[in-house]
């Protein structure tokens, strides 16, 4: 009994012991390093986002650790595969890496006139139906629903340590190319917020968990 409670009482003392050498680490970088790390992760998603607008799969795939994940409300997306699968058709299901997101199914609300939508196209790919699909000449990231940009706002950086930090951000997506299956350019197509863990691997800021929630 005695040697369960001294176990207990080193493994407690183990992790505060860990737990406060992380927030000394945090806690000792100067106002001025945390800037320039700031700017750093600032660029990294900056060029996360330019890639995945833009269509740029190998761009965006560098962004992320080789075990980053991608997770929204319907799937979540886990290594390069899965993330690839993703960028490709917006859904990762059917591949290494790739399942539904916990406590909720891949499919979901259609929008109005999007393919897979009551009264609108079927789908054009291997997507269910509420997700949205690609178009041919179109591909990756809005697939279907039209060309879109990301409006990113109110950044908040905490630093776990100094290689690992929580990034979150506003996130608002607006379609700005027209196609027969989209909505008329400037529609807002997803309002939320980003809930992201970053890690600092050999000197570079990367995306380990990219999570979306509206």
């Amino acid at each position: 009994m005695k040697l369960r409670s001294y176990m207990a009482l080193a493994f407690i003392s183990t992790a505060l012991s860990c737990a406060a050498s992380s927030a000394a680490l945090a806690k000792g970088l100067t106002d001025e390093q945390k800037l320039v790390e700031r700017s750093k992760i600032e660029e990294l998603i900056s060029r996360s986002t330019w890639a995945f607008d833009t269509q740029d799969v190998d761009a965006w795939l560098a962004t992320f650790t080789a075990d980053g994940e991608w997770l929204t409300q319907f799937v979540s997306c886990k290594g390069k595969e899965a993330l690839r699968a993703y960028f490709t058709r917006l859904s990762c299901l059917g591949v290494p890496g790739g399942a539904a997101a916990p406590g909720a199914s891949p499919m979901g609300p259609a929008p109005a006139g999007a393919a897979g939508a009551p009264g609108g196209p079927p789908p054009a790919s291997g997507a269910g139906p509420g997700e949205p699909t690609a178009a041919p000449g179109v591909g990756g990231s809005l697939g279907g629903l039209g060309r879109g940009v990301r409006i990113i706002t109110s950044p908040m950086y905490d630093f776990i340590d100094d290689h690992t930090v929580n990034y979150r951000a506003y996130y608002m997506t607006i379609y700005s190319k027209v196609n027969t299956q989209g909505p008329p350019s400037g529609s807002v197509g997803s309002v939320g917020h980003y809930d992201h863990t970053l890690v600092k691997v050999n000197g570079t800021w990367l995306i380990k968990r990219a999570q979306l929630k509206h």
